[in-house]
């Protein structure tokens, strides 16, 4: 569709001349983020320079003093550009990426946790989803659509739920829904969206409203098999847990993500549905039945790798997880 090229074409000559000067990283700022004011004042109290900061290709520039929040009114389906730098940021709506030519790399606060698309691929980034998307070559073309929460609660949500997992995104927990191999139509949907949401002509918003609902149809159809569930946050929380399960805190876990232990402990309810302490309690007992069957550690010594100082605290628990006393959970499965 030769509209929809010209359109990415717009799209990066309008980027690239907005990280030309101070003004009109501002203007783009203020269009673009829900908290544009205090990203302004942070700048100005760590004294940035606009252009310097967003042109660094280092992923921790922003997120060392605030994370930023995009947001999204409506539907504003764009192109990542080639101008874009990999900043960490926030949303306040859903986010559908397609990866409609080349490879798209979104790195998370965990420097470990990564989410590749390959060419076809696609993902749904749930509102509190921080992340940056890696910068692209010149033949690469991945595709952003945002979405306002009330928008995807009449176009996506309902055709969601009908597919396994759809609880997943039952609310704003900060997830990832991700589909591999997503069909042609798919992408035709994508492109003739993007079209809309750019000209705007008469109906536009029923219009575009209508190219969600279709986007959304065919992900479900798609999904059988092909969709897979992905929270950079559970999976920050399992490595922190299992690398020092004596001493894992929320206070620690806060630190490493750099936010506060009241913020980090919602974003854990909202991700998984359960507490920062439910889910390392589990994690622990789960150290504590492989260090009873891969060591010769006594169980005291155990209960205390994992936490527990009350070693009748420790045969409480796992009783509880496991129905069978360490001592028991030992011999009949040790081989």
């Amino acid at each position: 569709m030769s509209r929809f090229r010209d359109i990415l074409d717009e799209q990066e000559r309008a980027e690239a001349a907005a990280y030309q000067s101070d003004e009109s990283i501002l203007a783009m700022m203020r269009q673009d983020f829900s908290d544009a004011e205090l990203v302004e004042a942070q700048i100005t109290r760590h004294e940035r320079e606009l252009v310097r900061l967003f042109r660094m290709r280092d992923l921790t520039a922003l997120s060392a003093w605030h994370i930023p929040i995009r947001t999204c009114g409506f539907i504003h389906a764009a192109k990542h550009t080639r101008s874009q730098v990999a900043y960490f940021h926030n949303h306040d709506c859903y986010e559908l990426i397609l990866a409609m030519h080349g490879t798209c790399i979104q790195r998370f606060l965990d420097p470990d946790s990564t989410l590749t698309l390959s060419q076809g691929d696609a993902c749904l980034n749930a509102p509190g989803t921080v992340h940056a998307i890696e910068p692209i070559d010149s033949d690469q073309i991945i595709l952003k659509i945002m979405i306002a929460p009330s928008v995807f609660d009449q176009t996506f949500a309902p055709i969601l739920r009908e597919t396994e997992r759809s609880e997943s995104f039952s609310g704003h927990a900060p997830c990832i829904r991700v589909f591999r191999h997503c069909s042609d139509l798919t992408a035709g949907l994508a492109r003739m969206l993007t079209v809309e949401t750019s000209d705007r002509p008469a109906h536009w918003r029923n219009t575009a409203s209508a190219y969600c609902s279709l986007i959304a149809v065919e992900l479900a159809r798609n999904a059988a098999g092909e969709c897979t569930t992905f929270s950079a946050l559970a999976h920050s929380l399992e490595r922190y847990v299992r690398s020092d399960p004596a001493h894992a805190d929320l206070a620690g876990f806060a630190r490493m993500l750099g936010y506060s232990e009241d913020y980090a402990g919602r974003l854990v309810r909202e991700s998984t549905g359960r507490t920062f302490r439910d889910l390392t309690g589990t994690l622990r007992m789960e150290i504590a039945a492989s260090r009873l069957l891969d060591t010769d550690d006594t169980v005291a010594s155990i209960a205390r790798a994992v936490g527990y100082d009350n070693r009748s605290g420790f045969h409480k628990r796992f009783l509880s997880v496991y129905g069978l006393t360490p001592s028991e959970y030992r011999s009949m499965f040790r081989m």
